[in-house]
């Protein structure tokens, strides 16, 4: 199952009280930059995708981009948020190409949060322009932190959703064959059933929309969920 970021807009309705000399002029001053926007009721029926947005987002998602090109246009002034197309990682915001891409493209950023990164400024720095191309990881990349092995690099990039590749493959070699049981995997009946014994009324009560139950190991092992402790290279 995938994650999806959809942009939605609605409206809002509530009241201003403004001393003026005439209704235009309290108009204009309700409606002035000088003005906050009052405590407000949502408006019924109200709410709507913003396809606008959710074009756009798509064309980013949608777009391949060489970190060379990548390296121009940030060189140029834009802002990384406007060339690559950001989204939920686990419990965090990462880039995340729609397939794995060998090669000099970009497809992935960790956790922007964790690792300072950027998203809605041009940088200047050279060392922070540095430090943030370091964080975009192309297909190579993937390919040279498992030793030349594109079909391990590929799986490697399906696995992260939070960390840097280098720390995600050491997970990988000290937890092989690992199988990740989620809650939306089970048949509604068992999730139910699940839910009861946890003590919870939804995924979301006990972060199990995002985090594993258990995970299963070829050797029978077993361990429950998946933390992120240890963030980091």
């Amino acid at each position: 199952m995938d994650t999806y970021r959809i942009p939605l807009v609605w409206q809002m309705y509530g009241h201003c009280d403004i001393d003026a000399n005439s209704l235009e002029e309290a108009i204009e001053i309700a409606l002035g930059p000088d003005t906050p926007l009052p405590d407000g009721s949502y408006v019924d029926d109200s709410v709507a995708v913003d396809y606008e947005v959710l074009e756009l987002d798509q064309g980013k998602k949608n777009r391949t981009m060489t970190k060379e090109e990548l390296r121009t246009q940030l060189q140029q002034g834009r802002v990384l948020n406007d060339l690559l197309a950001f989204g939920p990682g686990q419990d965090c915001e990462i880039f995340k190409a729609d397939k794995f891409y060998p090669g000099d493209v970009v497809i992935y950023v960790p956790d922007v949060y964790l690792n300072h990164i950027p998203l809605d400024r041009s940088i200047t720095d050279p060392e922070e322009f540095s430090e943030l191309l370091s964080n975009c990881y192309t297909g190579q990349d993937f390919i040279n932190e498992c030793g030349g092995d594109v079909e391990k690099a590929e799986y490697l990039f399906g696995y992260c959703d939070w960390q840097h590749p280098s720390s995600a493959v050491d997970e990988l070699e000290n937890d092989p064959g690992q199988v990740e049981i989620m809650l939306s995997g089970l048949l509604p009946e068992a999730q139910k059933a699940v839910m009861r014994v946890l003590g919870i009324s939804l995924p979301a009560d006990g972060n199990y929309d995002l985090m594993p139950l258990f995970t299963v190991f070829d050797n029978g092992d077993s361990a429950i969920g998946r933390d992120k402790d240890n963030k980091g290279d």
